[in-house]
């Protein structure tokens, strides 16, 4: 890529470099690159944080369901119930805690209390056929940690176009920073020209007043490119969560474009991370439907009890025993709620694929936009490649006959501008180019 004066460029970088860090932080600069960057944004993401951590709760909360629904439960109840009544017969009132009858009494009914109730018992519940049961649900549950991992890569590549977006900024305002440079160094040689040659005689005092003028705005220039790229390195570091202020020069990026490639390109249409999203809802959904339905499956529990279990403390000791049985419970009529919740889950999956649809027409139109976009901002590029070098060629000219006094100051300010104007649009148009790839390849996914 031709820029302007490039004889000078490497050498005025180096020297910006120098004075932007004494000017800034007075400390020794290191470059780092986009890579480092978008690293930087990812670990600091709390959204991915997030889901990372959402990740392993789901992994933890399938471990707890396993354990709650296949894996036996002992559990040990103690209770005492103390039913006391004032107790009347033969006319002797007095209170019994624990009756074992009465023919006049106050108090609750003997037949439902037996006069109290000791307690100590333990009991194994057995879930039987759990497993088949289960399974639905650590479906779903894995279906929630790929819908949480595609979060995780969704953000990231969320993370990695704005990291790129702002990194190219920063550059932009560096390569204006350069060019106004290495436009300062050549009027300041010119200066000097003219300076020697107005002390001879042979030049006009108001020639060099004309070029001081032009050093003075394009200082001016230079400044505001500079403040520019403090702020713009500084908001990248705000979004890369990097807590510091130390202004640093980053790594120049080299993006080509095969445009041949990309306008035959239908991998897109075959295979995305973005349609993974729609993918995994309608996965979620029939997951969740077989979730649903497990209660209209035959729900059988086994059971062992063993302890005590009396209500009279005179024979106590004798009340330790064991009991086992089964339990079933069947779902016979709910409303059809069955099938209206397929007919749910149907249209939740007929959503997805539509938005699927919708999402890969309109990503075909919109790759085609961009490439021809950046098509566009090529041609303009070779255009004005080509001018710069017809100017840098007339610049070289007017410097030997200004010289010689064949041209005035103003012939060459006046083409200084005009180079001037035509170097901005060249950066800016590399700038919208990156920009637009960096786009591409965002959508390209």
């Amino acid at each position: 890529m031709v820029t302007v004066f490039t004889g000078l460029y490497k050498k005025c970088r180096c020297l910006w470099i120098l004075f932007f860090a004494l000017l800034v932080s007075q400390q020794a600069i290191a470059q780092k690159n986009l890579t480092y960057y978008i690293e930087q944004a990812k670990t600091f993401n709390p959204i991915t944080k997030d889901n990372k951590n959402q990740s392993k709760i789901n992994l933890l909360e399938t471990e707890r369901l396993r354990a709650a629904m296949t894996k036996p439960q002992l559990v040990f109840n103690a209770g005492y119930t103390l039913a006391p009544i004032l107790n009347f017969d033969n006319n002797k009132p007095r209170i019994d805690f624990n009756s074992q009858g009465s023919n006049n009494y106050i108090g609750l009914d003997l037949s439902s209390t037996n006069g109290g109730n000791y307690q100590a018992m333990f009991a194994l519940t057995l879930p039987l056929w759990a497993t088949e049961k289960f399974n639905p649900i650590a479906e779903q549950l894995l279906v929630g940690n790929k819908i949480t991992e595609n979060n995780i890569e969704l953000a990231n590549h969320d993370i990695e176009k704005n990291v790129a977006d702002q990194y190219i900024t920063c550059l932009t305002d560096l390569k204006l920073i350069d060019f106004s440079v290495s436009f300062l160094q050549l009027i300041d040689e010119q200066r000097s020209i003219i300076r020697k040659l107005a002390e001879a005689a042979l030049a006009k005092q108001s020639d060099l007043t004309l070029l001081n003028i032009e050093y003075q705005k394009q200082n001016i220039n230079l400044t505001s490119y500079r403040n520019n790229y403090r702020r713009d390195f500084l908001d990248l570091n705000v979004l890369c969560g990097i807590n510091d202020t130390t202004i640093q020069i980053i790594e120049p990026i080299d993006r080509a474009l095969p445009y041949s490639t990309v306008l035959s390109d239908t991998s897109f249409i075959q295979n995305s991370k973005f349609t993974e999203k729609y993918r995994l809802d309608s996965i979620n959904a029939l997951a969740a439907q077989n979730v649903f339905e497990l209660k209209y499956k035959p729900q059988i529990n086994g059971y062992i009890n063993t302890g005590l279990n009396g209500n009279y403390i005179p024979d106590i000791e004798k009340r330790i025993g064991w009991s086992a049985g089964i339990g079933m419970t069947v779902y016979l009529f709910d409303g059809h709620q069955k099938d209206i919740n397929r007919n749910k889950t149907a249209l939740l999956v007929q959503t997805a694929a539509t938005y699927k649809e919708t999402f890969l027409i309109q990503n075909t139109i919109r790759k085609k936009r961009i490439v021809n976009e950046i098509k566009s901002l090529q041609e303009r590029q070779t255009s004005l490649d080509a001018q710069i070098q017809e100017y840098n060629k007339l610049i070289a000219t007017y410097k030997s006959e200004l010289v010689r006094g064949q041209i005035s100051v103003l012939n060459l300010v006046t083409v200084l501008k005009d180079l001037t104007t035509l170097q901005q649009d060249f950066i800016t148009i590399q700038t919208q180019q990156q920009l637009l790839l960096n786009t591409y390849n965002y959508w390209k996914w």
